[in-house]
């Protein structure tokens, strides 16, 4: 579960590199509009991560992805990595903002 841009989502993520997204009403626990998208072809691990003030989900795949949603719509940026299979985010002082991977 995690929210951009003001709107609920729930990922769900498949062990054959698919995932499927649902819009989420918290005021009903609604679950609307299944989506299917497909990232890669390995289990994918999704974790959330803040960058500059946003919500954004890195897949952690064979096909490596970041989420985010743009004007209410989410957004599916391919990582030009061959794949990740952690990553982390990391705000010290001396890296404010990073994420490892």
């Amino acid at each position: 579960m995690t929210t951009f841009e003001g709107h609920h989502y729930l990922l769900c993520a498949m062990g054959d590199g698919q995932l499927f997204y649902f819009s989420y009403t918290s005021a009903t626990g609604y679950l609307s509009e299944k989506k299917k998208v497909v990232l890669g072809t390995q289990p994918t691990t999704l974790r959330r991560f803040r960058s500059l003030s946003s919500t954004n989900v890195f897949a952690c795949s064979d096909r490596p992805t970041v989420i985010y949603s743009s004007n209410h719509k989410l957004v599916f940026s391919k990582v030009n990595l061959r794949e990740v299979t952690h990553m982390c985010p990391l705000n010290a002082e001396a890296y404010p903002n990073r994420t490892t991977i």
